[in-house]
């Protein structure tokens, strides 16, 4: 089965902000399929009571409705994200990748549903209590924990990436990609620069994908009324980046910038937003480095 490191007797707890993106992927499956930007045939169990509702009025219903009222496009950003991340890890894994890294991992179903994920050594790392509240929901799910699946706790704030990485088994010889999936805006600048020489530090070739909020919208009245209002009782955002800091940022940190995209690319990139008229919200911007 797979592997735990974690506290036991812990109360398992799933974070507000993890189960806010899960319910946009998880109301995506409601889309026909000729429009459904992905498929997520786990989440429902995974999200357990939470996914009840999503399950009675996806489109008409209040999680939706609240969620477009306080942040227009955080819908439309959600599912384009995860679509564009489930391509990054399809061409790792032809590139010959071998381990994932799942930084923040919530609710990410990737080691279950995309093709090839079985063969690799999947790692994923949360705050204690989300990755035991994980561990328990996958098991529920699939009646067994799989054998290539990792689950370890991650606090940026209070410990160095790299020492996580290092106490959950990911080797640094290994061809390796990291995924930080709306993490970063939560980070304080110290955690966020001791992630990035923890990712450079698995060695030359080591992939990064990064999600990362405009600095203005983080700083903005309206980027804290976002941040309170996607989980109620989440953390505020705190860290932001500029597109045109981030190439010297990271190879500071002893990583090459490859690609970063938002909104804009989004929509060249999936044409179901366009005949689907959805706004993807700007303010984002996903990023792929190497080491």
């Amino acid at each position: 089965m797979g592997v735990f490191f974690g506290r036991e007797g812990a109360t398992p707890r799933a974070e507000p902000t993890a189960v806010a993106s899960a319910m946009c992927r998880l109301i995506e499956q409601f889309e026909p399929a000729s429009e459904r930007l992905f498929d997520d045939p786990l989440l429902a169990d995974l999200l357990g009571d939470h996914a009840r509702y999503a399950m009675v009025d996806p489109w008409g219903g209040s999680f939706i409705g609240r969620i477009e009222g306080t942040a227009p496009g955080y819908y439309g950003l959600q599912v384009s994200r995860t679509c564009f991340i489930d391509d990054m890890v399809a061409d790792a894994l032809a590139r010959g990748t071998t381990q994932i890294v799942i930084a923040g991992a919530g609710f990410d179903t990737r080691a279950y549903r995309l093709p090839g994920m079985d063969r690799v050594h999947v790692f994923e790392l949360d705050l204690p209590s989300m990755i035991e509240h994980k561990r328990q929901a996958v098991a529920r799910t699939l009646g067994t924990l799989p054998e290539h699946v990792t689950y370890a706790p991650l606090d940026l704030e209070t410990l160095a990436a790299a020492r996580a990485f290092a106490d959950a088994g990911v080797d640094p010889a290994e061809p390796t990609m990291v995924i930080c999936e709306d993490v970063t805006q939560y980070l304080t600048d110290i955690a966020f620069e001791r992630l990035l020489t923890s990712v450079a530090s698995l060695g030359l070739g080591t992939d990064l994908v990064l999600t990362y909020v405009l600095r203005p919208t983080v700083r903005s009245h309206e980027g804290l009324a976002q941040a309170r209002g996607l989980a109620r009782n989440g953390p505020p955002w705190t860290l932001g980046l500029m597109p045109a800091e981030v190439p010297a940022l990271l190879s500071a940190h002893g990583l090459t910038l490859i690609t970063d995209i938002n909104a804009g690319e989004y929509r060249k990139r999936y044409p179901q937003l366009e005949r689907r008229r959805m706004k993807v919200a700007p303010e984002e911007h996903t990023l792929l480095a190497s080491a």
